[in-house]
Order: C-alpha cells, then structure tokens, then sequence
C-alpha cells in the first residue's frame, strides 16, 4: 500500500469524503435542510446545558477558502445559515460565524481541520472575542 499523508485526526483524504461531490449536490442538501427543525441531539444538548444554566454558542468553524468558494457561497447556503440562525435564536442560543476567519489556506491540516498553528491562532481570537461567556452578550457579536 502506498503511504498516505496523516494528521492527528487520521488519514487526510478520509476528510476530502465528507465533502459533497459537487455544488449542485450541496445545493441540494441545503435546500432539504432549510426546511427542517433541529435534530433531537442539539435540542438535548441545548436543554440540558441551559438546565445547568450554561450559554450555548453555536460555532461555524473556519473553512478552507476552496470549501467556501466551492460550496458555502451560495444562496442556498446562505438561507439555510439563516434558517438555523433563526431556530438557534428561538432557544435563546448563540450563532457565531468563524468561517471567514482564516482565508489562508496554509492553516489548515486537511480538507476541514485547521493545523496546530491554525487551531492556536483561532482559539486566541475566539478566546478574545468571547471573554468570559458567563457575561450575557459577551459572544456571537
């Protein structure tokens, strides 16, 4: 077998599988979803931690700049950002868009992780950004 290139989360092109094949099939997936409420495990999540009395804030992780040209700058992506904007809100939750964050492609290990530089560079600007979230308001702004 040849060698394959491998990161801290396995083999990097097991992650170029979890992509759609193409636009139109992403397209697709976000019309579908644009339709459909949370799934059962967020809402448990979201009600368990907010029975703790915990602030949820909902992430969109960095994305490569291939992934956001070829995918998420679509209308189609756009409604359905807003669609679970919209249901997040409902439940008193937080939305925060770090997807933009990083137009480099360098930080980034594989086809959906950011590399160790990556990761440390987006912690500190999500650490900065957010505070302390036990502050209302302190993140998603």
């Amino acid at each position: 077998m040849p060698n394959a290139a491998t990161n801290q989360f396995g083999r990097v092109s097991d992650f170029t599988l979890l992509e759609a094949s193409n636009q139109e099939t992403f397209v697709r997936h976000c019309e579908r979803a644009s339709q459909a409420d949370l799934n059962g495990p967020v809402e448990e999540l979201i009600r368990e931690a907010q029975e703790r009395q915990t602030r949820v804030v909902f992430v969109l992780m960095p994305l490569p700049p291939k992934h956001l040209r070829m995918f998420y700058e679509t209308g189609a992506w756009d409604e359905y950002q807003r669609h679970v904007e919209g249901l997040l809100a409902k439940h008193g939750v937080a939305f925060l868009d770090a997807s933009r964050w990083f137009p480099q492609p360098e930080r980034f290990g594989d086809a959906l992780h950011l590399n160790e530089e990556g990761a440390k560079e987006f912690s500190r600007r999500l650490g900065e950004l957010c505070g302390n979230l036990l502050q209302p308001n302190s993140c998603g702004k």
